[in-house]
């Protein structure tokens, strides 16, 4: 990567870090209560089978509500796991569990449970929501530094075998004028916030 631009990312992580802590849960609660009902009205999430979805930390959305309502619609629903430099999704049947601690502080599927591979035949269209530090409206996307949604967006776009919706889902707060890039960061379909949509790319628009 380039140094300017690992840096500029870097800074832009530490201010934004510091802006989400200044917020409530109240407020963090309230917000993640409309991205709820937002993203539940998507007719790309109305379409997928399948909804591949994260399990938050502190100060990010709240994404359980958008994880009940999933199951609740009969759709497969599945959290990711950590493996090294790479994530799995799992599939689960209720927020209730089974979970394993991650060092990070987060709970994680057992390995045991089925894997979800969105590249592979036979789970119809997927909608994966995503998690960031900060976006901007242009699809650009700022994650925590691993690389994990990058290499993942980046797989499952070479394969074209169904469609796949990256639908990432942030704060107003979280939406800033320009993020920094380098070649192998990669670019959303939908941007949600508490607002409306802040993006979504042209192929997509109805």
């Amino acid at each position: 990567m380039n140094p300017e631009i690992a840096e500029e990312k870097s800074a832009m992580r530490t201010r934004m870090k510091a802006l989400i802590s200044r917020t409530t849960g109240t407020e963090r609660g309230e917000w993640s209560s409309k991205i709820t009902d937002r993203v539940t009205a998507l007719s790309e999430w109305t379409a997928s089978t399948t909804i591949l979805a994260f399990l938050p930390m502190t100060g990010e959305v709240n994404t359980t509500a958008i994880i009940t309502r999933s199951l609740e619609a009969g759709k497969i629903v599945g959290v990711p796991r950590m493996y090294g430099a790479d994530i799995k999704f799992h599939r689960i049947e209720s927020l209730d569990g089974p979970w394993e601690p991650h060092p990070y502080g987060l709970k994680e599927p057992p390995a045991a449970q089925p894997v979800i591979d969105p590249c592979s035949a036979g789970n119809g269209d997927i909608c994966v929501i995503t998690p960031g530090l900060c976006f901007d409206k242009r699809g650009n996307r700022l994650g925590f530094g691993r690389g994990y949604y990058d290499r993942l967006i980046t797989g499952c776009r070479s394969v074209e075998t169904r469609k796949i919706f990256f639908a990432a889902v942030c704060f107003d707060i979280q939406l800033v004028d320009w993020v920094p890039t380098d070649k192998h960061d990669c670019v959303l379909d939908l941007i949600v916030t508490e607002s409306g949509i802040a993006w979504r790319q042209e192929k997509h628009r109805g």
